[in-house]
């Protein structure tokens, strides 16, 4: 696995100022040399997994999403439609910390009920520790393995975790950082980095 370099990630951090959408950036993972795709809208990734499946090409397309954004009617129409397709190239990650841009993702009775939901909906499903490297590796591994239809990783997360003023905190959602903001949050991360080499 490589890491993009410290500059480039915080350059491309400071000029974010929406949500990705496709067509509007053309990100290395759709380069013709890549067996996959990744977008961030359910209907757009399963127009990429059928247009493969049509073309006769092997990529896997994989959908980010947060929690919230599962409170669209498009999501459920999309998943319901993947499985119709028995889209099997396709996998959808959900960014599971319970937050929105202004708020909560869901009421305390809804948390549970995620996994069987996109279960009745026919997906393969698996919950991992979102922070856990080893854990997300192993979903995704699986995940390539369903060939027969849709799968799920549920990503269990803590928005804005290693940042002690962030973390689970919905303002953060889409707020930019002040310059002081900013370099406290390099200055923390670049701590729990040096933790973690230190312990390799």
């Amino acid at each position: 696995m490589q890491l993009v370099p410290g500059d480039k990630l915080i350059a491309v951090l400071q000029q974010a100022r929406q949500h990705p959408e496709l067509g509007l950036a053309q990100p290395a993972d759709h380069a013709p040399a890549h067996d996959h795709r990744v977008v961030g809208r359910q209907p757009d990734a399963n127009g990429l997994a059928l247009a493969a499946r049509i073309k006769g090409e092997s990529y896997h397309v994989y959908c980010l999403m947060g929690d919230g954004e599962t409170h669209e009617g498009q999501v459920w129409e999309a998943a319901r439609s993947a499985v119709q397709q028995r889209l099997g190239n396709l996998t959808a990650i959900i960014d599971r910390n319970r937050l929105k841009a202004m708020d909560r993702s869901y009421q305390a009775d809804d948390l549970a009920a995620l996994p069987d939901k996109w279960q009745a909906f026919g997906w393969r499903v698996v919950q991992v520790d979102g922070h856990d490297m080893s854990a997300l590796v192993h979903a995704l591994d699986w995940a390539r393995t369903q060939s027969r239809g849709p799968a799920l990783i549920i990503a269990e997360t803590i928005k804005g975790k290693g940042v002690s003023f962030m973390e689970d905190q919905p303002a953060y959602h889409n707020a930019a950082l002040t310059a002081t903001q900013f370099e406290a949050a390099l200055q923390e991360l670049d701590r729990a980095l040096a933790g973690l080499e230190d312990q390799a």
